[in-house]
């Protein structure tokens, strides 16, 4: 019996600096809930909170869609960018990293 698997890359077309952290626009294959286009955002959640909240979160990465016309003019204004405010599956707290949320969600990204 043969076993044929699945292969779901991501393709990171550009990032980006935002106020908060850093921004990633990558593109699905096959798409993530019928999203072709995300952006991972990856920021820094620490607001001097820490030592009253030990067990607050101080970064996180989540993945949102993306408006497919705006990944088309290469727009660097994550207000822009994001279709949805929903977080899609494969969003971390705790992590910083666009790769770790886009694996999260069973990405593998292509260099």
């Amino acid at each position: 019996m043969s076993t044929s698997s699945v292969t779901h890359t991501a393709t990171i077309l550009y990032e980006f600096a935002s106020k908060q952290g850093q921004v990633a626009v990558v593109k699905l294959d096959p798409p993530l809930a019928g999203h072709e286009f995300v952006v991972s955002s990856a920021v820094d959640l620490d607001f001097g909170l820490t030592s009253m909240f030990p067990d607050m979160s101080t970064c996180e990465t989540y993945l949102f869609p993306a408006d497919p016309a705006e990944v088309g003019k290469k727009s660097r204004k994550i207000d822009h960018l994001v279709s949805d405010w929903g977080e899609l599956p494969g969003s971390v707290k705790d992590v910083k990293d666009h790769r770790a949320a886009l694996a999260e969600a069973g990405y593998e990204v292509r260099p």
